[in-house]
């Protein structure tokens, strides 16, 4: 399996991370599409990282489809996220909040960087980052979902 995408992408960096956890061999190409897109070009329409592409020459792209496809390969028992009920409702509810926290660090910084920053569009990048990084840190706790326990976001 050949992974594309520079380890700058939290996303990249998410399905390198799964691939390592799991001992599954893979070759990485940290490509940067803005400076090299051909590469990622060639196998996503999108030019967008991450990219897996397996042996079969079949490019899996998204980090949750990646990781979708690399749980189903591993079976329930070696799998990243659970198979069902609240325990993988749980799982993907903090997936979805990592996620939108790196998206939002990612706004805010662009934001930060405008000529004519807007404030408002600033407090609301902060305050995403900020609620994200509390209700991941909340369920880090001997309690949450590291501890396997359902974890009530709500």
């Amino acid at each position: 399996m050949l992974l594309l995408g520079s380890y700058y992408s939290p996303f990249a960096r998410r399905v390198g991370a799964a691939l390592i956890a799991r001992d599954i061999p893979f070759t990485h190409n940290g490509v940067n599409v803005f400076v090299d897109p051909a590469p990622v070009a060639a196998v996503n329409p999108l030019v967008k990282i991450p990219v897996l592409q397996l042996d079969s020459g079949e490019a899996l792209i998204d980090s949750m489809a990646i990781v979708d496809h690399l749980n189903e390969q591993l079976g329930p028992d070696r799998a990243l996220v659970p198979p069902s009920g609240a325990e993988r409702r749980s799982v993907l509810r903090l997936v979805a909040i990592a996620g939108t926290v790196c998206e939002q660090i990612i706004a805010w910084e662009e934001e930060l960087r405008r000529t004519e920053s807007q404030p408002k569009a600033i407090a609301r990048h902060r305050r995403a980052i900020t609620n994200g990084f509390a209700a991941l840190d909340a369920a880090s706790g001997q309690d949450g979902v590291i501890g396997r326990a359902p974890l009530d976001l709500a």
